[in-house]
Order: C-alpha cells, then sequence, then structure tokens
C-alpha cells in the first residue's frame, strides 16, 4: 500500500533549471510591458510566477491582470524554454522512477511555476507523471496552497485516505517555510540554498539524489520495500 506520499518542488530539484527559468520569467515581465522591477524576487509575500507576475504587472500597468493575460505570459515562458536543453538534477530521474515503482511510496509535484513550463520540463527529462500528480501555480498564489493541494490529488490518485508520512523535498527557502507551514517532514536538495536552509532548521539536506534511498528520507527507517 502506498502510504507514504513523497511531494517534489521541480526547479532545481528534480530540473536543474532555476537560472534558466528566472531568464525566461524577467522576459516574460518586460515583454509583458514590466517597468524596473526588483530582480530578488525573494522580497515578495509569495514566491510564485502568479503572485510576482501579477504584482509587478499590476503596479505598473494599472490593470488587473487577468487569466488571459496570464496565460499569454506562461506562453512566453515556454517559448522561452522549449528550444534549451533540459538537464536534470544528478540522480532526480532514477530516483523517481525507485518511487514510481515503491510498494508504500507515492508521489506528486508541487511547484511554484506555472503548469505547462513545468509540464515542459518534467516532459522533456522523461519524468513519469499523470495530469492531477502535477500542481502548478495557476490558480494559487501561495506556496502552502499548492503543497496543500497536491496532496489532495495524491490521496484521489492513490486511493488513500491519509498518508502516514508526507515529505517535501526541495532546494529553496520557499519550500522548507511551506512544509513547516503544513506540518511536512522536509528534505532538502541542491547546494544553492544549503547554507540558507540549514540554518533555518532543515535537518536533512543532499546535495543531489544519486545513491540516495528512499529510506533515507524518513524520521524512522521503515522496512525495504
Amino acid at each position: 500500500m502506498k502510504k507514504n506520499l513523497i511531494v517534489f518542488d521541480i526547479d532545481g530539484t528534480i530540473a536543474d533549471t532555476s537560472e534558466q527559468h528566472h531568464l525566461a520569467f524577467r522576459k516574460a515581465l518586460k515583454e509583458a510591458g514590466a517597468k524596473k522591477f526588483d530582480q530578488d524576487f525573494s522580497v515578495f509575500r509569495h514566491y510564485t510566477d502568479s503572485y510576482i507576475s501579477k504584482t509587478i504587472l499590476e503596479k505598473d500597468l494599472d490593470l488587473l491582470f487577468n487569466i488571459d493575460q496570464q496565460k499569454a505570459f506562461e506562453q512566453i515562458i515556454v517559448d522561452e524554454l522549449k528550444n534549451q536543453e533540459i538537464k536534470p538534477i544528478l540522480g532526480a530521474i532514477e530516483f523517481v522512477k525507485k518511487v514510481e515503482e515503491s510498494t508504500t511510496f507515492a508521489y506528486c509535484f508541487a511547484t511554484g511555476a506555472f503548469r505547462k513550463p513545468a509540464k515542459l520540463k518534467l516532459d522533456q527529462l522523461g519524468v513519469p507523471h499523470k495530469r492531477q500528480q502535477l500542481v502548478a501555480c495557476n490558480q494559487y498564489h501561495s506556496r502552502e496552497q499548492i503543497v496543500a493541494k497536491a496532496i489532495e490529488n495524491a490521496k484521489k490518485i492513490y486511493g488513500v485516505d491519509e498518508f502516514e508520512n508526507v515529505i517535501s523535498i526541495g532546494d529553496g527557502v520557499w519550500d522548507f517555510k511551506a512544509a513547516q507551514s503544513l506540518g511536512l517532514q522536509f528534505v532538502g536538495i541542491g547546494k544553492e540554498n544549503k547554507d540558507a536552509l540549514l540554518m533555518l532548521g532543515a535537518t536533512k539536506h543532499y546535495n543531489h539524489f544519486q545513491n540516495l534511498k528512499l529510506n533515507d528520507l524518513m524520521e524512522e527507517e521503515l522496512p525495504s520495500d
């Protein structure tokens, strides 16, 4: 039975695309008419593409950022990324497939990016996923909302009323804070934000997925699959 759930972030966690995505996002802002904007998006209340783009463009253009404008903005990001090489974080694809084959672990994806760019990355990497397993920021501004929706979708997909353990795996401070807010276990991945995550109190952190075992993620060791 799939009694444990892993919630994966994508950029910087599964796909080595953090910088590529940031560049594409900034290009979309400029093409949409944004004026001078702060390059440090971590200062925003919510670290999601939907919230940051809406906040900046509504201020600069003095208009409501509606669904059609959001779709056009999202497409600019897709067009910028689709001809670029998408590389995985070391061992990430193999690890997701290991989870897929597990008898006790389920998985899903929760990302602060828009859905189409996120799906593009997973598809180019060949990461197996169903539509409902991927929840993006299109309808949600906060990371907590995105992760909570991904968990609810996973319950339906796997036919589980409640998971015994839910583990969030991400590379960013925002991933850690969302996990804390929702009462989830957290595992950090990647070198870029490692020091910041450890300072905040993350107790498990790995530079990549290579040689990582599923039971390494658990607070208490489980019997092997």
